[in-house]
């Protein structure tokens, strides 16, 4: 890609990451005669495109005291190609192939940059099956606190007292466990199975 026509930028649609160009820009590209506005406004409704899917619509301050708000839109690729080709003119073949080619650009970008991931450690592993335990244990214990304990106290039950004792020690017992094996994580490992 040689020269840059038009600004292309990365940008969010639809909670996707997208390429995007600003459609003022694709307008000047064009040389179309029409104001902006009205050229912009017309197309989607011809073409029928929709917002946060074709384009979103942002809004900038211009003017000496930055006291006037510009609409503008910024287009997927998808839809630049699209607007350029309806024109029918040399201008929009010719900014159509180079938003082609900036795609291929960006295809070969990303499938230089290949994360891998590391395997899984014994370490993790054995970190995301304590949490596991100690979720649940938390959750038998509320129990107990909340439940079953108030119920055997009011029964004058002699288990109260012994199980207390059993259900405090697991929490204290299970806390040291869930510390001792998040301390052997090395820096970027997480509790995890896969």
């Amino acid at each position: 890609m040689a020269t840059q026509l038009i600004p292309v930028f990365h940008g969010t649609i639809n909670n996707e990451p997208s390429l995007l160009c600003n459609a003022r820009d694709l307008h000047a590209f064009l040389g179309v005669g029409k104001v902006f506005a009205a050229w912009m406004v017309n197309r989607i409704e011809e073409y029928q495109f929709i917002e946060n899917q074709d384009y979103i619509i942002t809004f900038s301050k211009t003017g000496k005291r930055q006291n006037v708000r510009c609409k503008d839109y910024h287009l997927t690729l998808d839809t630049a190609k699209e607007l350029a080709m309806v024109e029918r003119n040399e201008k929009g073949r010719e900014v159509r192939r180079y938003f082609i080619e900036c795609e291929k650009q960006l295809l070969k970008t990303a499938s230089a940059i290949t994360v891998a991931t590391p395997a899984v450690t014994p370490q993790e592993i054995d970190a995301y099956n304590v949490d596991a335990l100690a979720k649940h244990f938390r959750v038998l214990l509320d129990t107990w606190r909340e439940q079953i304990y108030p119920a055997l106290r009011q029964l004058e039950s002699p288990l109260a007292g012994r199980l207390s004792d059993r259900f405090t020690d697991g929490a204290v017992f299970l806390l040291y466990i869930e510390k001792s094996i998040h301390s052997r994580l090395q820096s970027g490992q997480k509790p995890r199975l896969q």
